[in-house]
């Protein structure tokens, strides 16, 4: 009988944090600012909200941990790649081809479905690097295929993202899967 109770795999009994939170495994924080891992705690001073840190404590010196979700079944509109952080609004085609569009594009004139990218993308666009993230959706596909895509076969996704930098209608937004 000891030998059998020794054998059983033990119960994990989820601490009290886990039972006062829902847990989504389908996302994971990171800082908005910097796209660094970020912890999440219980402060003492103020237990009923959560702290954010970074995990690289010495990036807190340099600026604040702002928590950001990256929902990790979201596809990046950009590379391809899981782990969608950031979303932007873009205007839709029929402003665009209308000749509309422009700094008197409202809110009700928005695409319903904005962009998504990774946070590597994301830092791209802002940098407004285009052919820098031509580069990183080649070197995904070539990772993932073992083939490289031929200048042809990219021309395609840089006239996405030509169009993509016309219609864009500001700043990059977290990413909000029930929004």
């Amino acid at each position: 009988m000891g030998r059998d109770k020794a054998n059983k795999p033990r119960k994990h009994s989820p601490s009290p944090m886990d039972r006062a939170q829902t847990v989504d495994r389908n996302r994971r924080p990171l800082c908005g600012v910097c796209g660094g891992s970020v912890v999440r705690y219980t402060d003492a001073a103020t237990p009923s909200q959560l702290a954010v840190v970074h995990a690289d404590r010495a990036r807190d010196q340099s600026h604040p941990a702002e928590l950001v979700w990256v929902w990790d079944e979201v596809q990046c509109d950009f590379c391809g790649g899981n782990g969608a952080v950031w979303s932007y609004q873009v205007a839709p085609l029929n402003t665009l081809s209308s000749g509309a569009f422009g700094p008197a594009v409202t809110a009700t004139d928005l695409n319903d479905t904005p962009w998504t990218a990774c946070q590597g993308c994301a830092d791209l666009i802002e940098a407004q690097a285009w052919d820098g993230l031509l580069q990183r959706f080649a070197d995904r596909i070539t990772e993932e295929n073992g083939i490289r895509p031929t200048p042809v076969q990219l021309a395609p996704l840089a006239g996405a993202q030509q169009q993509f930098a016309r219609m864009r209608t500001g700043n990059r937004l977290p990413y909000n899967a029930t929004a």
